[in-house]
């Protein structure tokens, strides 16, 4: 069967954002600039503060406690700042154009109005997620197939598709339906 679709700004943004949430290096990075900042202001306080200027110290002392508690909001908010213009960059004239799929024996077969086609081996695919409005398809290379599920024009029977493909090649669908980048780390 063939799938048609169309991806816009918000599924290569969900896309990325995804992948920045589940890399174990974004979450290390993240997190450790998060401790660097939070721990400057903690030892700029200190340091004022013995030196008897306690009106820095404490300022400091309270953006110490400021960025320890408001640091991840900020953080996600700027790395969705940037993927967006990442995105907006480099995939706008991608927006609203119509793709294809289909599921063959030994690949994938996309192709877009432009007449570009690409066939892609099974054996590149590295993992499928489905997330609260996408299936994803990961390939090896960092590469992705993005499938917006309220713009593929059968649903349930490409979740069977995707179902049949896992299981020939031993794969686990990873449902990840509750992800929200709000609340990833």
């Amino acid at each position: 069967m063939t799938y048609t679709f169309s991806l816009e700004e918000t599924d290569y943004l969900t896309h990325q954002l995804f992948n920045s949430s589940t890399s174990k290096q974004f979450i290390k990075n993240r997190r450790k600039s998060w401790l660097l900042v939070t721990g400057a202001f903690a030892m700029l306080a200190f340091i004022v503060y013995s030196n008897n200027d306690i009106i820095s110290g404490i300022y400091f002392g309270i953006a110490s406690v400021l960025s320890l508690v408001f640091y991840p909001y900020f953080i996600r908010w700027k790395y969705k700042k940037h993927f967006l213009n990442y995105i907006r960059e480099n995939n706008s004239n991608n927006f609203g154009k119509t793709a294809s799929l289909e599921f063959h024996n030994d690949h994938i077969l996309t192709f877009d109005e432009n007449e570009s086609e690409s066939k892609i081996s099974l054996k590149l695919i590295k993992s499928i997620h489905e997330l609260p409005h996408h299936h994803l398809i990961k390939l090896d290379g960092g590469q992705a197939l993005i499938l917006p599920k309220q713009r593929v024009n059968d649903l349930k029977q490409l979740e069977s598709d995707l179902t049949k493909l896992a299981n020939s090649l031993n794969l686990i669908i990873t449902y990840n339906v509750k992800w929200q980048w709000e609340k990833s780390w």
